[in-house]
């Protein structure tokens, strides 16, 4: 016991607490959990009779079902012919199938069994109800209204096969009705509430709808889901509390509620089952809810029990603690707030107080602890002060970095895009007056030379010739003035942007035989240069696209300004194209025609379909009309 001796006063009464409070807890808890225990049998009884009212709602269901049949006792009794048996079970079937109050099935065949004539009719007489057999053997020995297996193999939709006898008046049997009914399957939980509809009453507290939702199956007689409510089996499937049925009850079919757990290879929520066999047949009401949900209460009581005990414990120790350290002497407080100030930790202020010698020796380490803090703020201040300015300097220089990077990298790009479109234009020229204005040229070199080799006496053979030569001086000329048309027009210096597109629609539209109308509006004023450039280009480009490619007899060019924007709409006619598959020289013109409309701050949209033709629209915002380039 020389350790104990060696404890501190203070260690030494905490330890007193501690024993106290363990061996009063440990009482406490035993009595808890034998309350929580009970708790969990009378929720497990509760579940219980939940499935009773849930079965005694089908079996309800089921009498009511076979009420309605029975009400046609007196109408089958009196039939006479097929026909009025065919018309008795039809009126029987609608009037079955369209009512409202089965919540959990419908019925879908129905077959009339007459046991004095020995004859059946299936009720629609043609399809599924005309192929199946009925257990006719089975059948004539029922003499109470019964709920069987499903007729056939089981289908996600099938519930069950309803036999409804129907005795005469000397209470002999002589009719059967036998109906075949389909689950009626919800995704959606099955919700205990008093009123009729499965929903949950508005003003209910989240636990207690949480504690009247369930899942619901019904099993058949081969242990496969005849109906699910949010189930995990699919209907028509084996479903998996079918073996735990056969171990609960294999043969009693005795009603029974069951913790139900997963075993290592199975991977679902423990939850709570409470399964009550349906006393017109073979078949099982399960209801499940999960564990967390069901045993709440107990769970809850179980939380409350330890929580409270655990901050009971602490609590009570937290009392002994600041009791005792009242009653120790102070100058451990002293001791701790010196050695803390050695370590540079001068946040914490020393809060002893006394009027003895320890009063004056504690604030004399109070005044230090003070100074020291002062001073180490103050170094602190001008630190902080110098680093922000550092890091905003810092800031200051990235940013005009990334600024530098940004237009370094806008410039490149816009030269490349310059020298490119300088480019394509030479080569267009050279091709052209090589091609064009060469060739004629050259025709014209040749034609001059026979001419100057002639002699006088064939001068007069020459004159067609020389006819000849004059068209194609003349041809030359006229493909001059549209080459020089398409690098710039003086028209559009001279007259202004839409008698040069009406010019230029003229000599590639009009030649080409396309009829086409420029329309203008609200463009009384010139616009700016630049801008003007960017849209006649864009125009010329749709033009040549519609007098090369589309196989167009008219097309429409309309021009309007507002007070913000200059919107340009060229269409036409043609057999149109798939913008996303066009040639590469298509594709060029197109491209060119975007970065013209991008340069501007204007957007650029071609729609077409093959066989629609084709629609180009351009809008340029005024704000930025005096931008992008010149001529190009």
């Amino acid at each position: 016991m020389d350790w104990f001796r060696r404890l501190g006063l203070q260690r030494r009464i905490m330890l007193y607490v501690a024993v106290g409070l363990a061996l009063m807890f440990v009482i406490g808890a035993y009595v808890g959990f034998l309350a929580i225990r009970q708790a969990t049998e009378l929720v497990y009884q509760e579940r219980l009779g939940t499935a009773f009212t849930t079965a005694t709602i089908l079996e309800l269901n089921l009498q009511d079902l076979a009420h309605d049949v029975k009400s046609a006792r007196s109408q089958l009794l009196k039939a006479a012919s097929p026909q009025d048996l065919e018309e008795i079970g039809s009126d029987l079937l609608a009037r079955v199938s369209a009512a409202e109050e089965f919540p959990f099935f419908h019925a879908e065949n129905l077959w009339l069994i007459d046991w004095g004539r020995g004859t059946q009719l299936a009720v629609p007489a043609s399809g599924e109800a005309a192929q199946m057999s009925l257990p006719v053997s089975t059948l004539s020995t029922i003499q109470e209204l019964s709920l069987l297996a499903p007729l056939g193999s089981s289908t996600s939709t099938s519930f069950g096969t309803f036999a409804v006898p129907v005795k005469d008046a000397s209470d002999s049997l002589r009719w059967t009705v036998v109906l075949q009914l389909a689950a009626m399957h919800r995704d959606e939980p099955y919700i205990v509430s008093l009123s009729s509809s499965n929903t949950t009453p508005q003003g209910t507290p989240e636990k207690e709808a949480l504690a009247n939702i369930y899942g619901l199956e019904v099993l058949g007689p081969d242990g496969t889901v005849a109906l699910s409510r949010k189930g995990g089996t699919a209907p028509g499937k084996p479903s998996p509390h079918w073996r735990l049925l056969q171990q609960e009850a294999p043969e009693t079919m005795a009603p029974f509620v069951f913790l139900h757990k997963p075993q290592k290879d199975q991977k679902f929520a423990p939850h709570v089952i409470a399964a009550v066999p349906l006393t017109s047949g073979p078949f099982w009401v399960i209801l499940e809810q999960r564990e967390d949900v069901a045993l709440a209460l107990p769970i809850r009581l179980r939380q409350r029990l330890i929580l409270f005990a655990g901050l009971g414990f602490v609590a009570t120790m937290l009392v002994t603690w600041v009791t005792t350290r009242h009653v120790v002497t102070p100058t451990e407080r002293l001791t701790v707030a010196a050695r803390l100030i050695a370590e540079g930790k001068v946040e914490t202020p020393i809060t002893v107080a006394a009027q003895d010698e320890i009063g004056t020796l504690a604030e004399s380490l109070e005044i230090m602890r003070r100074r020291l803090q002062a001073w180490g703020s103050e170094l602190e201040k001008q630190v902080r002060e110098r680093t922000a300015e550092l890091e905003e300097r810092n800031r200051d220089l990235q940013t005009l970095y990334h600024t530098l990077q940004r237009n370094d990298e806008q410039l490149r790009t816009l030269l490349g895009k310059v020298l490119s479109a300088q480019e394509d234009e030479r080569r267009r020229v050279s091709r052209e007056l090589h091609d064009g204005i060469g060739q004629a040229l050259s025709a014209l070199t040749l034609g001059l030379e026979r001419l100057a080799h002639a002699r006088p006496d064939q001068w007069p053979q020459l004159e067609e010739h020389v006819e000849r030569l004059r068209g194609v001086a003349t041809d030359t000329l006229a493909d001059l003035r549209r080459l020089t048309i398409a690098l710039r027009p003086a028209a559009l210096d001279d007259l202004g942007l839409v008698p040069a597109i009406r010019r230029y629609a003229e000599l590639y539209l009009g030649d080409a035989g396309i009829q086409f109308d420029v329309q203008e509006e609200r463009l009384d004023t010139r616009l700016a240069r630049p801008l003007e450039t960017v849209i006649y280009r864009v125009v010329q480009e749709a033009i040549n696209n519609i007098s090369r490619h589309s196989d167009a007899t008219q097309a429409t060019i309309r021009l309007r300004a507002t007070e913000d924007a200059v919107a340009v709409t060229v269409e036409d006619n043609g057999k149109g194209f798939d913008p996303t598959l066009v040639s590469s020289e298509q594709g060029m013109g197109l491209q060119g025609m975007q970065e013209r409309a991008s340069l501007t701050g204007g957007k650029l949209t071609v729609d077409s379909q093959p066989g629609n033709g084709t629609r180009v629209h351009l809008e340029i915002p005024l704000s930025r009309r005096a931008e992008g380039p010149t001529d190009a």
